[in-house]
C-alpha cells in the first residue's frame, strides 16, 4: 500500500480537510533571512504582498538589507544563529540600519539561559519562539522579556521555491 492510499486510510476526510485548511490558511508570521544576495527581488515582491509578516534579518548582507528595507514596509527584527555570529554584531548590523525594533529569533530556534540573558543585555525584549518548543522553556525567561509564540514563519530559501499562486 502506497503512503498516500494509507493517510486516505488512517485519517478520517473531515481532518485532512482541516490539516490542509491550516497548512494553505494560517499566515506566515515572520520571515528568517539567511541567502539575501540570491533572493532580494522575489522577497521585495513577496513582502509587498505580505505587510504583516516580520523580517527577521541576519547580519550579513548590509547593501542588501538596506534595499529591502527601502523597498518594504514590513516590520524588523534580528535573527542570529550564534555559531555564526554574536547578538553584539546582529545589534550592531541592525543600528547601521537605522532599524531600533527588539525582536529577537535564534537559529534553529536554540535558546538557552546566556542566549537570553545577552538579548536582555542588549535590549532585546520580544523573544520569538516556535509555538512547538515554547516547552522546552522549564526554566523560564529572564525578567523583563516577553515571549512571541511563532505559528507559522519561512526562510527567505523556501520563498524562492514557493509557486506564484501561493502567497
Amino acid at each position: 500500500m502506497s503512503l498516500p492510499s494509507l493517510y486516505r486510510k488512517i485519517i478520517p476526510e473531515r481532518i485532512r480537510l482541516a490539516i490542509r485548511g491550516n497548512l494553505y490558511t494560517t499566515p506566515i508570521e515572520e520571515v528568517h533571512i539567511e541567502c539575501l544576495d540570491k533572493s532580494i527581488d522575489v522577497m521585495i515582491e513577496w513582502s509587498n504582498k505580505n505587510p504583516n509578516a516580520r523580517l527577521m534579518l541576519t547580519p550579513q548582507f548590509p547593501s542588501r538589507s538596506k534595499e529591502l528595507l527601502d523597498n518594504t514596509s514590513n516590520s524588523v527584527g534580528l535573527h542570529v544563529h550564534t555559531d555564526l555570529w554574536t547578538i553584539q554584531e546582529g545589534d550592531y548590523f541592525l543600528r547601521s540600519l537605522n532599524i531600533h525594533e527588539r525582536h529577537f529569533a535564534a537559529g534553529h530556534w536554540k535558546y538557552d539561559w546566556d542566549i537570553l540573558k545577552e538579548c536582555s543585555a542588549f535590549g532585546y525584549v520580544f523573544i520569538h519562539m516556535k509555538c512547538s518548543i515554547i516547552h522546552e522553556m522549564v526554566y523560564g525567561l529572564p525578567p523583563g522579556l516577553t515571549l512571541i509564540p511563532v505559528h507559522r514563519h519561512l526562510h527567505d530559501y523556501d520563498i524562492l521555491r514557493i509557486p506564484p499562486t501561493l502567497p
